[in-house]
């Protein structure tokens, strides 16, 4: 992958205060931005195996973060701690907080040398439709540009990856058909219906996201890697993953969660129901406050009339998606696009 064109922003670098707020988001009130030990503390925070997201934004909240690195055992002893992040404590514990702490710094290092840029929740960057919730990864690791304005609003267009040949063309559509209303369409850059959202993103000159479920020193699948570097030139690429980290069968699930989160709506094309899209779809629709919204193409829903999660997901909130204005509906500020635009999804 081509790197020149990318912009990176070390993790050890000192930002200032973006006046995020606090509770979940694990902001302390009125702190300024962490110093350089602490953001080098919050990444090593979010290498603990199995760690817990929420944790750490609420051991951060309440304490510097290169406090919690540096005296895990001694913040076992008080009282209000929860049962999770007693048992995140204890991982970091016996994960060795020193070896932590070198392992972000070479993290740091690698970023630098794939010119990407890691961010921290705490960080102005980080993306504000995943600051305010709890689960959302406490780091990030970019290639590309995140736009805080633009990526605000975003919808998600996912779907199976043996996708069929009506499968990809409503995919491309509808990617066309969000980027003429000025919305950024995110995706996980796999195989089939996400390839296809992709490129016809980039093809109408809109702006994609895509998120990945392995490490930025790697792309996954291997022949996506020109669609990546496209993708980085026009919008960005985003792992939550470390580099050094494979695209394993765990990752994706988290993948799929973290893009749930980071869009305001998820539209499914097709799926199957194991489908990674099936299960993102599950994710959106969980999220109570702030609301995610879930579209299945009604396409899908009269194609797949015997799968009981179809029905599941439309009882419990999910929307037919039968023109694009039904998403329009549900974003924050939009606008009745121009009366040549105004056409049915299918035609």
């Amino acid at each position: 992958m081509e790197t020149e064109q990318y912009t990176f922003v070390h993790i050890l670098d000192p930002g200032r205060a973006d006046g995020a707020g606090d509770g979940d988001s694990g902001v302390r009130p009125g702190s300024a931005a962490p110093g350089k030990e602490d953001r080098l503390a919050i990444l090593a925070l979010a290498l603990v195996p199995g760690g817990s997201p929420t944790s750490v934004r609420r051991l951060v909240r309440d304490h510097a973060p290169a406090t919690v690195v540096r005296a895990p055992a001694n913040l076992l002893d008080n009282a209000d701690l929860t049962d999770q992040d007693r048992a995140f404590l204890e991982r970091l514990i016996a994960a060795s907080p020193e070896r932590l702490m070198v392992e972000a710094a070479r993290q740091g290092d690698l970023a630098e040398q794939h010119s990407a840029t890691i961010l921290t929740f705490h960080d102005p960057g980080y993306p504000s439709n995943l600051r305010e919730v709890g689960e959302a990864p406490p780091v990030l690791f970019v290639q590309g540009t995140l736009d805080a304005e633009k990526d605000s609003l975003s919808a998600a267009v996912v779907g199976t990856r043996e996708a069929s040949g009506d499968g990809l063309f409503r995919a491309r559509k509808v990617a066309k058909m969000l980027v003429e209303r000025d919305v950024v369409v995110v995706s996980g850059l796999a195989r089939g219906i996400d390839t296809a959202a992709h490129r016809a993103t980039l093809d109408a000159g809109g702006r994609t996201v895509a998120v990945v479920g392995c490490g930025l020193d790697r792309t996954y699948p291997p022949e996506n890697v020109g669609l990546a570097d496209a993708i980085a030139e026009h919008g960005a690429i985003v792992s939550q993953f470390p580099f050094g980290s494979p695209p394993t069968q765990s990752h994706f699930p988290l993948r799929n969660k973290t893009m749930a989160l980071l869009s305001l709506v998820t539209i499914v094309v097709e799926a199957g129901p194991t489908s990674g899209a099936k299960m993102q779809a599950n994710f959106a629709l969980r999220m109570q406050a702030p609301k995610r919204h879930v579209f299945l193409m009604d396409s899908l829903i009269k194609g797949q009339t015997d799968h009981a999660w179809v029905r599941d997901f439309l009882e419990r909130g999910a929307q037919p998606l039968r023109d694009i204005e039904d998403v329009l509906h549900v974003l924050p500020g939009w606008h009745a696009p121009p009366p040549d635009l105004q056409m049915r999804l299918f035609l």
